[in-house]
This record gives C-alpha cells, sequence and structure tokens, in this order.
C-alpha cells in the first residue's frame, strides 16, 4: 500500500468514527442550575408544553402558571456559559425547530442531540433577563407580545422588549416553585 493509499484510508477511518454519536452527544450531562417555572415579564404567563405532551416535536407556549410538571424546567449547564433547558415533565429540551436562525422560527421540546439549536445563553439578571439560542443568537419570544394564553413561543431578533424576557423562581404566589 503506498503512502498515500494509508493516508486516505486512516482519513476514512477517521471521518467515519468521528461521525459516529457519542454518549456525552446523545446524553445530557451538566449540573442543573435551576429547576422551576420561566415566566413572562411581559404577560406574567409561563412557558407551558401544550397539552403536558411528552413527546418530541411538542410545541411550547405560554399559558398562566399553574405549576404543572410541564411549566417546570431546568436549567443544565453545557460548559461556557450555555445551558440546556430540560422539560421536568417529559426529560426533552427547549429546541428551535430544524435548526432555523430565522424571525419567527418556532420553539419545540425535542431530544437533546448536543446542537447549538438546544444550547441558550441568559443575559440579564434572574428577574429580567433575555434567553438567547446560541445557533441563531435570536431571543426566545411570546410570539406578537401576545399576553393570552396558548400563544406561540418562537425566536426573533432581540430587541429588549418586555415579550422577550424572563424571570425564574417565585412565579407563583405562594412564593418560590418547588424543584
Amino acid at each position: 500500500m503506498s503512502r498515500c493509499q494509508s493516508i486516505l484510508l486512516l482519513v476514512a477511518i477517521v471521518g467515519f468514527f468521528g461521525a459516529v454519536a457519542t454518549p456525552a452527544q446523545t446524553t445530557l450531562q451538566g449540573r442543573s442550575q435551576y429547576g422551576g417555572l420561566i415566566r413572562n415579564v411581559n404577560s406574567g404567563r409561563c412557558v407551558d408544553v401544550f397539552g403536558s405532551s411528552a413527546n418530541k416535536n411538542a410545541n411550547v407556549q405560554q399559558f398562566s402558571c399553574n405549576n404543572g410538571a410541564n411549566q417546570r424546567w431546568e436549567f443544565v449547564d453545557v460548559g461556557n456559559g450555555q445551558y440546556a433547558i430540560r422539560n421536568v415533565n417529559s426529560g426533552l429540551v427547549l429546541d428551535v425547530a430544524g435548526d432555523s436562525r430565522a424571525n419567527g422560527a418556532n420553539v419545540q421540546q425535542f431530544p437533546w442531540n448536543g446542537g447549538a439549536n438546544q444550547r441558550w445563553k441568559t443575559r440579564g439578571s434572574n428577574n429580567n433577563f433575555e434567553l438567547v439560542n446560541v445557533n441563531s443568537g435570536k431571543c426566545l419570544e411570546v410570539q406578537g407580545g401576545g399576553k393570552g394564553n396558548n400563544v406561540n413561543i418562537a425566536q426573533s431578533q432581540c430587541n429588549g422588549a418586555r415579550y422577550q424576557r424572563w424571570y425564574a423562581g417565585y412565579a407563583l404566589p405562594a412564593g418560590p416553585s418547588p424543584r
């Protein structure tokens, strides 16, 4: 076998094994920083998985805070100041559908795969922060700034609006949300 053929074979082997998913890519690992409600500053309503679904691709919306497991989220530290936001009910994470970078792209729950569309950075204080998607650089928002139940959650260009700002914990009149 020539030196060139040996190098090509080595590149093919490395490429094959590099393309195989490792457990770290498919199993969400990291320290949970918070487990509770995420409430919109503008509407006072909570990020909610529609119908308490545990299915992948289930839509995420805002809904009156009721402390259901479908409204409780864990911020899991995945490094570099980034978080996966995992739903307590389903174990699935907030995901910008189709790896989209477009304004208005839908946010859903989906199994963790390590993609940048499932990673979020927080910007601001705990009682008034933005959630910025690592893939798109866009903010999580209540679509159209709606204040009612069942208004879709999407991503859009960050503009500092109250419908793109969130707070965690102390979401119910009774005090801190249970973990």
